[in-house]
């Protein structure tokens, strides 16, 4: 009997499809990726989420302080506590993050060819699968469910009880996102090359790999929006603020006005309280008199009224004492940053901030010049790569010269996109709170989904950077990655696409910075040392 033409026994061994289930004696190749997934899992909800927790401030708020949510082992709060939604966004964003740093893994391996490959297929399919799921389905869910929560303000009493509003418009905003998400290639400005299907074996592989496709889509967008915004909150941070020097008095009284706004929350918080349950212990009977009936109208219109200005100052005081922790927190940074300054290793990462902020600069300054130049000539190759992805793509060529120099180059300038929202991060979140002086209660829902955000952004830039990475590889490399990621992102769509992300974002943060400039005032002195806080409003 002649094999087939689609025999395995016929194909090289990079080509063979290895998706049966390995024996007993081949589980430990596995072990690697488990232990990453489960290490990586523990740092992000041992040090990651604390750390948040302590930036957003909304953990303190409720437990005391702000690394007491999670920094008892997990296991021993799951164990005793009804599993909540701020938990499950907990256990997204680890999960996310850790698939995240499984795939990398996955992908270094099929390079550098090591594990067995069985093992490495089955992780490589199962990851994407995991990844797939919390990106498109669970964490759009969890941010969506956590923003039209604090729209919905509830009482006491019912706080605990499954709001069907709360259901309703959580559904339909979620549906609104998958449907968004499924046409996106089919958008106008995007090119006619993204509708076209994928070469897949069956239904499935091409479901999953049209939803990478989109995902990389909003993946390179998504980094290079970040991108430019945090290039250009370094290059300000570093070159373009003259900050006045902290005292440690300036520090104790902003705290001492946030302790001020803080306790009369409280003090609002549990007059609401009481009002509710009062207005629910009234008596409600028909048989009542008419005289009875009216006099328990005025008095039920009465308690109406001020439950509706209670809130309404609550509202404003919580609005003002998040404005006020941010401040407080940009306070205690320009002060520790201040001390950190006179050492040595303080001045080597001033240096290095210097440094880090002129290369933004370039990188602004070529981006431009090549978009300025495709508008000008665009039929003519143009590069927005710096010098110094030049460089190190001229370093990968001369280890391998059968690479694509070119390729690399571009793939190279995508990386350090993300190396540039890492290390800006500082000067990122120094902007994100002047910002906040304007949209505070934008801003504070935003803080409150933020490890979310970080988790998408991480699973987003992974899948990107391994769509661009599909098409650099050699055949004997790439065969498995290919086959699991479908058809490679065109290469001058995605530098295009890149650009005009960077630069909208990088002019829009150019224009916040200038209208707060303008509106808003250059010292940190603000509400704690001007007016009544009694309405939760300046004077």
């Amino acid at each position: 009997m002649l094999p087939s033409d689609d025999c395995d026994a016929c194909k090289p061994l990079y080509l063979q499809r290895r998706l049966y289930i390995p024996d007993s004696s081949r589980l430990f190749s596995y072990l690697p990726f488990l232990l990453t997934f489960l290490v990586v899992s523990t740092i992000v909800i041992q040090k990651l989420l604390p750390l948040l927790a302590s930036y957003s401030g909304h953990f303190k708020q409720e437990h005391g302080s702000p690394h007491s949510a999670f920094a008892s082992p997990w296991s021993s709060r799951v164990g005793h506590v009804r599993p909540t939604a701020r938990r499950v966004a907990a256990v997204a964003c680890a999960t996310t993050i850790a698939s995240s740093a499984v795939l990398v893994e996955l992908i270094l391996c099929e390079i550098s060819n090591t594990i067995d490959p069985t093992a490495r297929g089955l992780a490589l399919r199962a990851t994407l699968i995991l990844l797939l799921l919390l990106l498109i389905l669970v964490i759009p869910t969890l941010e969506i469910y956590s923003i039209v929560g604090t729209w919905r303000r509830k009482s006491a009493d019912s706080i605990r009880a499954i709001d069907p509003v709360r259901i309703v418009l959580t559904t339909t905003t979620l549906g609104c996102w998958l449907g968004s998400f499924w046409y996106l290639p089919y958008v106008p400005v995007l090119p006619d090359t993204l509708k076209r299907r994928s070469v897949a074996d069956g239904q499935t592989d091409l479901f999953l790999q049209g939803c990478l496709k989109r995902i990389g889509i909003i993946g390179i967008a998504l980094m290079a929006a970040l991108a430019g915004f945090a290039a250009v909150s370094s290059i300000w941070q570093t070159l373009g603020v003259k900050k006045r020097a902290v005292r440690e008095t300036d520090i104790a009284r902003k705290e001492s006005g946030l302790a001020s706004v803080q306790s009369m929350l409280e003090s609002k918080q549990s007059r609401l309280r009481a009002l509710d349950r009062r207005m629910s212990q009234q008596p409600s009977s028909p048989s009542k008199g008419f005289l009875a009936r009216v006099a328990g109208s005025v008095k039920g219109g009465s308690d109406a009224n001020e439950r509706q200005a209670l809130e309404m100052e609550i509202s404003g005081l919580e609005t003002m004492a998040s404005t006020l922790e941010t401040s407080l927190a940009g306070l205690q940074t320009t002060y520790d940053n201040q001390k950190r300054a006179g050492t040595t290793v303080g001045k080597l990462l001033n240096a290095a901030g210097v440094f880090f902020a002129l290369y933004c600069l370039v990188r602004m300054a070529t981006i431009s010049w090549s978009t300025a130049r495709r508008f000008v000539q665009p039929d003519r190759a143009t590069s927005s790569t710096d010098p110094i992805s030049n460089i190190l793509a001229l370093l990968t060529t001369h280890y391998d010269s059968s690479l694509n120099y070119q390729a690399w180059s571009r793939q190279i300038s995508f990386a350090m996109s993300g190396l540039i929202l890492l290390l800006s991060f500082s000067a990122v979140l120094q902007t994100f709170r002047v910002f906040s002086r304007f949209l505070p209660s934008f801003i504070q829902r935003a803080q409150t989904n933020l490890p979310l955000i970080i988790s998408q952004v991480a699973g987003t830039y992974v899948i990107s950077s391994a769509l661009l990475l599909r098409s650099n590889l050699p055949p004997e490399v790439s065969s498995v990655i290919a086959e699991a990621l479908g058809t490679p992102l065109d290469a001058r769509f995605s530098e295009i696409w890149f650009e005009g992300w960077f630069l909208a974002a990088a002019g829009l943060t150019v224009g916040g910075i200038m209208i707060s400039r303008k509106l808003g005032n250059n010292d940190w002195e603000d509400w704690d040392d001007s007016g009544d806080l009694e309405m939760g409003k300046m004077s």
